[in-house]
């Protein structure tokens, strides 16, 4: 099976929560609109996305930093069949 490159999200940011955050509170989310637009056509154009879901994983941030790691999943099960888009971006 071959180790596909991870595809890091782009406009869409997840950060530790605030100290004083409640404890129900997991992170807190930022999107910039013009960046996350961009990078779902560049990944619908690349054959990454198909149909009108987006996937994605959600990883621990590394040591030196507060912002989560967001990649698309890219998963496809076997024989799948390219879906028809009902949703422009």
């Amino acid at each position: 099976m071959e180790k596909q490159k991870k595809i890091y999200f782009g406009g869409l940011t997840l950060k530790k929560p605030h100290p004083n955050a409640p404890d129900f509170v997991r992170f807190k989310g930022s999107i910039n609109l013009p960046k996350l637009r961009d990078f779902l056509r560049e990944q619908k154009e690349a054959g990454n996305i198909d149909g009108d879901w987006v996937n994605f994983n959600v990883a621990d941030p590394w040591d030196d930093d507060e912002r989560y790691n967001i990649t698309l999943d890219t998963w496809k099960p076997n024989g799948a069949e390219k879906r028809e888009d009902s949703f422009e971006i």
